[in-house]
Protein backbone atom coordinates (compact mmCIF):
# COMPACT_ATOMS: atom_id res chain seq x y z
CA UNK A 1 0.00 0.00 0.00
CA UNK A 2 1.24 3.39 -0.22
CA UNK A 3 1.47 5.22 2.49
CA UNK A 4 1.73 8.90 3.03
CA UNK A 5 -0.10 12.24 2.43
CA UNK A 6 -0.68 15.05 0.01
CA UNK A 7 1.84 18.19 1.37
CA UNK A 8 -1.02 20.57 0.58
CA UNK A 9 -4.54 18.68 -0.04
CA UNK A 10 -6.15 22.47 -1.10
CA UNK A 11 -4.23 23.68 -4.03
CA UNK A 12 -5.78 26.81 -6.00
CA UNK A 13 -9.07 25.99 -6.80
CA UNK A 14 -8.69 22.01 -6.42
CA UNK A 15 -9.35 20.40 -3.18
CA UNK A 16 -8.75 16.68 -1.90
CA UNK A 17 -10.64 14.48 0.45
CA UNK A 18 -10.15 11.64 2.00
CA UNK A 19 -8.45 9.14 0.03
CA UNK A 20 -7.38 11.71 -2.60
CA UNK A 21 -5.54 13.55 0.06
CA UNK A 22 -3.86 10.83 1.89
CA UNK A 23 -3.93 7.41 3.35
CA UNK A 24 -2.74 6.08 6.37
CA UNK A 25 -3.64 2.52 6.57
CA UNK A 26 -6.94 0.52 7.38
CA UNK A 27 -6.49 -0.40 10.54
CA UNK A 28 -8.70 2.53 12.16
CA UNK A 29 -10.92 2.54 9.48
CA UNK A 30 -10.20 6.33 9.39
CA UNK A 31 -11.51 7.18 5.53
CA UNK A 32 -15.05 7.96 7.05
CA UNK A 33 -13.74 10.33 8.97
CA UNK A 34 -10.93 12.09 7.13
CA UNK A 35 -13.60 12.56 4.45
CA UNK A 36 -16.02 14.12 7.22
CA UNK A 37 -12.85 16.32 8.93
CA UNK A 38 -11.98 17.42 5.43
CA UNK A 39 -15.32 18.81 4.20
CA UNK A 40 -16.18 20.58 8.02
CA UNK A 41 -12.93 21.92 7.38
CA UNK A 42 -13.44 23.35 3.25
CA UNK A 43 -16.65 24.71 4.84
CA UNK A 44 -14.96 26.38 7.77
CA UNK A 45 -12.19 27.58 5.52
CA UNK A 46 -13.77 28.62 2.46
CA UNK A 47 -13.36 32.67 1.22
CA UNK A 48 -16.44 34.61 1.24
CA UNK A 49 -15.41 36.25 -2.22
CA UNK A 50 -12.37 35.33 -4.55
CA UNK A 51 -8.84 33.49 -3.42
CA UNK A 52 -7.19 33.35 0.10
CA UNK A 53 -4.16 31.90 0.58
CA UNK A 54 -4.37 32.14 4.41
CA UNK A 55 -7.67 30.38 4.87
CA UNK A 56 -5.83 27.79 2.33
CA UNK A 57 -2.89 27.04 4.09
CA UNK A 58 -5.20 26.40 7.49
CA UNK A 59 -6.35 24.36 5.92
CA UNK A 60 -4.04 22.28 4.85
CA UNK A 61 -2.14 23.13 8.62
CA UNK A 62 -5.36 21.31 10.18
CA UNK A 63 -5.56 18.69 7.85
CA UNK A 64 -2.21 17.50 7.78
CA UNK A 65 -2.32 17.62 11.08
CA UNK A 66 -5.03 14.79 11.61
CA UNK A 67 -3.33 12.67 9.09
CA UNK A 68 -0.14 13.15 11.18
CA UNK A 69 -2.17 12.35 14.45
CA UNK A 70 -3.62 9.04 13.17
CA UNK A 71 -0.88 7.78 11.72
CA UNK A 72 0.90 8.73 14.90
CA UNK A 73 -1.73 6.65 16.79
CA UNK A 74 -1.42 3.82 14.34
CA UNK A 75 2.09 3.68 14.76
CA UNK A 76 1.91 2.97 19.07
CA UNK A 77 -0.89 0.30 18.07
CA UNK A 78 2.11 -1.61 16.50
CA UNK A 79 4.93 -0.91 18.75
CA UNK A 80 2.57 -1.31 22.12
CA UNK A 81 1.59 -4.93 20.77
CA UNK A 82 3.22 -7.17 23.34
CA UNK A 83 3.34 -9.98 20.47
CA UNK A 84 6.54 -10.84 19.02
CA UNK A 85 6.16 -14.22 18.24
CA UNK A 86 7.06 -13.89 14.56
CA UNK A 87 9.23 -11.71 12.57
CA UNK A 88 6.89 -9.38 11.67
CA UNK A 89 5.58 -8.06 15.39
CA UNK A 90 9.70 -8.26 16.23
CA UNK A 91 10.28 -5.77 13.46
CA UNK A 92 6.94 -3.39 14.73
CA UNK A 93 9.67 -2.58 17.51
CA UNK A 94 12.58 -1.68 15.57
CA UNK A 95 11.02 0.53 12.79
CA UNK A 96 11.79 4.26 13.49
CA UNK A 97 8.87 6.82 15.13
CA UNK A 98 8.48 10.27 15.15
CA UNK A 99 10.52 11.37 17.72
CA UNK A 100 7.90 13.50 19.79
CA UNK A 101 5.71 10.03 19.98
CA UNK A 102 8.76 8.40 21.27
CA UNK A 103 8.82 10.95 24.05
CA UNK A 104 5.43 10.64 25.07
CA UNK A 105 5.82 6.54 25.16
CA UNK A 106 8.20 7.41 27.68
CA UNK A 107 6.41 9.42 29.71
CA UNK A 108 3.67 7.27 29.86
CA UNK A 109 5.20 4.49 31.28
CA UNK A 110 5.18 6.40 34.43
CA UNK A 111 1.78 8.54 33.97
CA UNK A 112 -1.01 7.33 31.45
CA UNK A 113 -1.79 9.59 28.54
CA UNK A 114 -3.81 12.31 29.25
CA UNK A 115 -5.37 14.90 27.22
CA UNK A 116 -1.89 17.10 27.83
CA UNK A 117 0.44 14.31 26.69
CA UNK A 118 -1.66 12.72 24.01
CA UNK A 119 -0.73 14.44 20.29
CA UNK A 120 -0.95 17.93 20.56
CA UNK A 121 -3.23 18.57 17.15
CA UNK A 122 -6.84 17.81 16.72
CA UNK A 123 -6.69 13.82 15.20
CA UNK A 124 -10.36 12.44 16.54
CA UNK A 125 -9.04 9.96 19.23
CA UNK A 126 -9.37 10.96 23.17
CA UNK A 127 -6.70 10.56 25.86
CA UNK A 128 -8.91 7.20 26.86
CA UNK A 129 -8.16 5.88 23.56
CA UNK A 130 -4.78 5.72 23.92
CA UNK A 131 -5.09 4.62 27.77
CA UNK A 132 -7.24 1.76 26.42
CA UNK A 133 -4.39 0.60 23.58
CA UNK A 134 -1.47 0.53 25.83
CA UNK A 135 -3.28 -1.38 28.74
CA UNK A 136 -5.10 -3.53 26.19
CA UNK A 137 -1.73 -4.21 23.75
CA UNK A 138 0.08 -4.75 26.95
CA UNK A 139 3.88 -4.41 25.31
CA UNK A 140 4.77 -0.91 27.11
CA UNK A 141 4.74 -1.43 30.79
CA UNK A 142 2.67 1.17 32.24
CA UNK A 143 2.20 2.85 35.67
CA UNK A 144 -0.19 4.76 37.34
CA UNK A 145 0.06 8.57 38.78
CA UNK A 146 2.35 8.35 41.93
CA UNK A 147 -0.38 10.28 43.83
CA UNK A 148 -2.40 6.85 43.54
CA UNK A 149 -0.21 5.08 45.24
CA UNK A 150 -1.01 7.35 48.73
CA UNK A 151 -4.73 5.80 48.55
CA UNK A 152 -6.04 2.96 50.61
CA UNK A 153 -8.37 0.77 48.37
CA UNK A 154 -10.06 -1.21 50.97
CA UNK A 155 -13.55 0.52 50.80
CA UNK A 156 -12.85 0.58 46.86
CA UNK A 157 -12.18 -3.04 46.79
CA UNK A 158 -15.15 -3.45 49.15
CA UNK A 159 -17.73 -1.84 46.74
CA UNK A 160 -16.20 -3.69 43.80
CA UNK A 161 -16.61 -7.33 45.75
CA UNK A 162 -20.43 -5.82 46.56
CA UNK A 163 -20.89 -4.70 42.68
CA UNK A 164 -19.57 -8.20 41.68
CA UNK A 165 -21.85 -9.88 44.55
CA UNK A 166 -24.87 -8.33 43.00
CA UNK A 167 -24.19 -9.06 39.41
CA UNK A 168 -24.15 -12.90 40.22
CA UNK A 169 -26.99 -12.67 42.07
CA UNK A 170 -28.95 -11.13 38.97
CA UNK A 171 -27.55 -13.40 36.75
CA UNK A 172 -28.92 -16.22 39.18
CA UNK A 173 -32.33 -14.52 39.43
CA UNK A 174 -32.82 -13.75 35.87
CA UNK A 175 -33.62 -15.91 32.72
CA UNK A 176 -31.29 -17.03 30.38
CA UNK A 177 -31.21 -15.28 26.81
CA UNK A 178 -32.72 -18.83 25.50
CA UNK A 179 -35.11 -18.72 28.13
CA UNK A 180 -36.20 -14.98 27.57
CA UNK A 181 -36.49 -15.78 23.92
CA UNK A 182 -38.45 -18.40 23.95
CA UNK A 183 -41.18 -16.71 26.37
CA UNK A 184 -41.30 -13.33 24.12
CA UNK A 185 -42.33 -16.01 21.55
CA UNK A 186 -45.15 -17.13 23.08
CA UNK A 187 -46.31 -13.43 24.19
CA UNK A 188 -48.82 -11.42 22.59
CA UNK A 189 -47.96 -8.21 21.28
CA UNK A 190 -49.40 -6.67 23.81
CA UNK A 191 -47.75 -8.76 26.71
CA UNK A 192 -44.43 -8.47 25.15
CA UNK A 193 -44.70 -4.81 26.25
CA UNK A 194 -45.06 -5.45 29.41
CA UNK A 195 -41.81 -5.96 31.54
CA UNK A 196 -40.68 -9.60 31.76
CA UNK A 197 -40.71 -11.14 35.88
CA UNK A 198 -38.78 -14.34 36.57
Amino acid sequence: MRIGRSERSWVNNCVAIGLSSGFVEPLESTGIFFIQNAIEQLVKHFPAAGDDEGLRAAYNRQVGNVMDGVREFLVLHYYAAERADNQYWKDTKTRPMPDSLAERIEQWKTKLPDSETIFPNYHGFESYSYIAMLLGLGGIKTAPTAALGLFDYTSAKAEFALVKDQAKQEVDRLPSQYEYFAHLRRLTPEERAQPLVA
